[in-house]
């Protein structure tokens, strides 16, 4: 996707370098418009496709009028007409052009746009793929996702069902079709595993560091996961020590110093492992923390996503990607085909090189059975 014109919060018109197109939604890349920080898709996807190759952009542009495109479809333009529709969007060119010149050498531009085209581009080719799956209700009818990016990328959806926010028993609605499972991939103890990780504490290799833990504390694993959780997303000592005693509470803070700060930081941004800038807006330690975990999070996720799509693809297995899920994906295979699982299993934990993500598998008939 080179660029989109937003003419209302649902209508979008899309210019893929051969061709326009008109959408309910262009996903990752309809925040164009944004002004509040340097929008990561804005900028590298105009680098990439536009002004890298500008002449080419010219020799192939078409116009509306070419491409048949009625702009009273587009709210905001409906008492033009397609020439003067065509005007608008190569004004619209020249505004971009403008910001990149003006970009161009600034330190988080660039971070942004070697970020995208080393592995942000391929992650938003997956996202697109796999929003074209459907995903089947118990009524028999389906639904599709439409993806938007937060701040930090960590996915959500829109649309009438929000898996997101979901209840539980809301859950069964999402099945399986006849003779295939749902199955759910999913990392465990994800964002405590990274955070290790990156202080160089070596409980990160372990398959659950959870448990592991909580053999060091002497509390149960749920006791354990809840406290280690709290504590990087920057709980006080208060709120842990009503779940933990004081000799607990001093074994996790060895763990877990308290203002330990992960990130590097330049010019109002902080830049997870993957060089995916973070725009700071709490300058507390412990919630921009957080806000990179979620992005290395999100990057993982669906960088390893992307090696099980290819695995998939390569050996013509009967499966389909339906959706990333917090630090898991959900997919849905047909039920001969179960036997692949392990072989898929392992390539979403080694997605990572740094480090092994190890994972647990549900599989199911309705979504609730496996979330």
């Amino acid at each position: 996707m080179i660029f989109s014109v937003r003419s209302s919060k649902k209508l979008f018109l899309s210019f893929d370098g051969k061709e326009y197109s008109s959408s309910e939604t262009v996903g990752d890349f309809c925040d164009f418009d944004s002004k509040n920080s340097i929008n990561i898709e804005r900028v590298a996807s105009l680098c990439a496709h536009i002004f890298d190759k500008n002449e080419t952009l010219k020799k192939n542009i078409r116009s509306f009028v070419e491409a048949k495109i009625n702009p009273v479809h587009f709210e905001q333009y409906d008492l033009l007409n397609a020439e003067t529709f065509d005007d608008i969007t190569k004004a619209k060119l020249s505004e971009y052009n403008e910001f990149y010149e003006k970009m161009k050498n600034n330190i988080i531009f660039n971070r942004a746009v070697n970020y995208y085209k080393k592995i942000g581009r391929a992650q938003y080719e997956l996202l697109e793929e796999i929003s074209r799956n459907k995903i089947y209700l118990h009524d028999g009818s389906f639904i599709r996702l439409k993806y938007n990016d937060t701040r930090t990328g960590r996915l959500s959806c829109e649309g009438k069902t929000n898996l997101y926010t979901m209840k539980s028993d809301d859950r069964e609605a999402v099945v399986a079709k006849d003779n295939f499972r749902l199955v759910k991939f999913d990392f465990i103890a994800c964002q405590v595993r990274l955070f290790l990780f990156l202080i160089k504490n070596d409980l990160y290799e372990s398959i659950d560091p959870y448990e592991e833990i909580s053999k060091m504390l002497g509390c149960d694993r749920t006791t354990s996961k809840n406290c280690c959780i709290a504590r990087i997303f920057g709980a006080k000592k208060r709120s842990l020590i009503e779940k933990i005693n004081e000799e607990q509470y001093e074994k996790l803070m060895k763990l877990f110093p308290q203002k330990t700060k992960i990130y590097e930081e330049h010019d109002g941004f902080a830049f997870n492992l993957f060089e995916r800038p973070v725009k700071i807006k709490n300058k507390d330690i412990d919630v921009v923390n957080n806000n990179i975990l979620q992005s290395i999070e999100r990057d993982i996720l669906l960088i390893a996503m992307r090696n099980v799509l290819k695995h998939i693809e390569l050996n013509k297995i009967r499966a389909n990607i339906l959706f990333p899920f917090h630090d898991a994906f959900v997919m849905m295979i047909q039920e001969d085909e179960l036997s692949s699982i392990e072989k898929i299993k392992e390539i979403f934990e080694n997605s990572f090189e740094k480090c092994t993500m190890f994972s647990k598998v549900k599989t199911g008939k309705t979504l609730k059975e496996i979330a």
